[in-house]
């Protein structure tokens, strides 16, 4: 995991990105590292605000909307499995 916190940053396109972080969350809850989860959906989440409307797929400007839509369905479907933790929550 801390690879991942180290390399996925330094990739330049935003949709590598984007799937890695929520790969790698995945396979943090799936290990039951929720922390480490929550980190990289935060990561995700965060990278999500800042997409730019068009990315180059195959050398073309493409819209980035179909992408954003299957990476956001791929997060929330994440997030239906992942155990609630109170102590989670608390400020």
């Amino acid at each position: 995991m801390a690879f991942c916190y180290i390399t996925i940053p330094s990739l330049e396109h935003p949709l590598n990105k984007l799937q890695l972080y929520t790969l790698c969350a995945q396979t943090a809850y799936l290990n039951q590292s929720l922390s480490q989860g929550d980190g990289f959906l935060k990561m995700a989440i965060t990278l999500l605000s800042d997409f730019p409307k068009q990315i180059e797929i195959d050398g073309k400007l493409v819209s980035s909307d179909k992408y954003l839509y299957e990476s956001i369905t791929n997060m929330m479907s994440t997030l239906v499995i992942v155990p609630v933790c109170n102590h989670r929550f608390k400020k």
